[in-house]
């Protein structure tokens, strides 16, 4: 829903469009799970973004733990924690010997195209483990990359 500056809404009111598709890191905000990894734990996060300019504004008002459903706070949060997990080891391979940017989606798309595997290739290890090169991403005639085992 979006509308324009009014009484009510005085700095006008926009909502993400992809609401129910929105990622995980977002549907939990302002949430971290707490050191163990069992609960959810509400940050207060600061009236202003940058400077006081109003354009910055992030909330008008502190959340509470009755804006969030606590089941599917807590899902989100472990999915988006995993999801960090997945990138920086992603991260770190592309890293091992970076190639040249305009490689990087199709390197991307390689990874999670291989996320899912069949019990009878007997993998032991999650992808990111058994990545295995290939020929350098950054061979500078044919852009090769590392491809999943």
């Amino acid at each position: 829903m979006e509308c324009l500056p009014d009484e009510e809404y005085p700095k006008g009111l926009g909502r993400c469009s992809i609401y129910g598709d929105r990622p995980h890191t977002c549907r939990s905000f302002p949430a971290k799970l707490n050191d163990s990894n069992e609960l959810a734990i509400l940050y207060e996060i600061p009236s202003n973004g940058r400077d006081g300019e109003p354009a910055y504004d992030l909330c008008p008002r502190q959340w509470s733990a009755s804006d969030l459903e606590p089941n599917d706070t807590i899902q989100s949060l472990v999915i988006a924690q995993y999801e960090m997990t997945f990138f920086k080891k992603i991260a770190a391979i592309w890293n091992q010997d970076p190639g040249e940017w305009n490689n990087f989606p199709e390197f991307i798309d390689i990874i999670y195209s291989n996320r899912i595997s069949s019990e009878s290739k007997n993998h032991s290890e999650p992808i990111p483990h058994e990545i295995e090169e290939k020929e350098s991403h950054s061979d500078q005639d044919s852009g090769k990359f590392r491809k999943a085992a």
